[in-house]
């Protein structure tokens, strides 16, 4: 559904674009968006959740599981996934610059390579998760962890729509679709249930702080870097490969896998 309505978007924006009335498309897809979300929370309201309660010992402070992070199997993945997004996030916010600015792309070329990526995540997920349960969720992260930093240097090569689905996005949608299954699976692998509403939250935490300053980097860089040699989105999206490889390096070794595999 998403892939479907997300292309007709793109659609509908193509065609006010060419009639001058750009803002006008965007003002009607995201009055849509209101209103589907209110529709989405009527639903919402619906379901049932079971009564829970937390013991006294259950709750610790942010500050706490910083200091206890790098003892424990679980604060060192959150370390390495706050790392990794960070990487990350210097140059995921410049794809969409690329594309529309540098190859003036149109949104329905645009949205078609981004949900390729889904649709390629979308075909890999079961055989992922076969792969998750028969060898370890640490498994899949450490294959997909040395796979993910190449995406981002594999865009300078081509400009052509056909060699960025097929190559970058491709890679991109297989890899990211392991990693996030496997990283969401060794979550649960290692958080007890009274503890994991906290964790998650301290986790989500240092992840979005990682993001934070990624993208901060990455918007500095992108309006004062003035290099002659290489462009500099291109020198960025590189860069971002190699703290990502970095990140896995540094980090990976340091986590095991939470249950017993065979």
């Amino acid at each position: 559904i998403s892939i479907v309505l997300a292309l007709a978007a793109s659609l509908i924006l193509d065609y006010f674009t060419k009639i001058n009335l750009a803002m006008l498309g965007f003002v009607i897809l995201f009055l849509l968006a209101f209103f589907s979300r209110i529709i989405s929370w009527t639903f919402y309201k619906k379901q049932y959740e079971p009564p829970f309660k937390l013991k006294k010992g259950d709750y610790f402070s942010f500050f706490a599981f910083l200091i206890r992070a790098r003892k424990t199997n679980f604060g060192r993945f959150s370390f390495f996934n706050a790392a990794l997004n960070l990487a990350v996030a210097i140059s995921s916010p410049l794809f969409v610059i690329y594309m529309l600015r540098d190859l003036h792309f149109s949104y329905f070329i645009y949205m078609l390579i981004i949900l390729s990526g889904s649709v390629f995540s979308l075909l890999v997920m079961e055989l992922w998760g076969k792969i998750c349960d028969e060898y370890g969720n640490y498994c899949v992260m450490r294959i997909t962890g040395f796979l993910i930093p190449f995406i981002p240097i594999l865009w300078i090569f081509s400009s052509s729509p056909i060699y960025l689905i097929f190559v970058p996005i491709l890679l991109n949608g297989i890899a990211w679709a392991g990693f996030n299954l496997a990283s969401n699976n060794f979550v649960y692998d290692n958080v007890r249930p009274e503890k994991r509403g906290i964790v998650l939250s301290y986790f989500n935490m240092l992840t979005g702080i990682g993001i934070f300053i990624g993208a901060a980097i990455g918007a500095f860089l992108i309006k004062f870097l003035m290099i002659d040699f290489i462009s500099p989105i291109f020198f960025i999206f590189i860069l971002s490969g190699v703290l990502m490889m970095l990140a896995v390096i540094i980090f990976m070794p340091m986590i095991q896998e939470a249950r017993k595999i065979g």
